[in-house]
């Protein structure tokens, strides 16, 4: 579930949600703080890094439903 995501902030903007061996997604800071995956399964923009990592530990609750 979302406790086993592990978020690594690799540079000054940008960090990264692993869930074992794989990227989930990326979220960069800009004038937002904006949600990336490979393939665009989750994508958003939002105003806090708390929300752009609320949005990602949803999407795992819903995946793994």
């Amino acid at each position: 579930m979302p406790d086993r995501l592990r978020w690594e902030h690799d540079t000054e903007n940008h960090w990264n949600a692993w869930m074992g061996p794989d990227v989930v997604c990326g979220v960069t800071r800009g004038n937002q703080y904006v949600v990336d995956s490979p393939g665009r399964v989750i994508s958003g923009a939002h105003t806090s890094f708390e929300s752009a990592t609320a949005q990602v530990q949803a999407w795992v609750r819903w995946r793994s439903r």
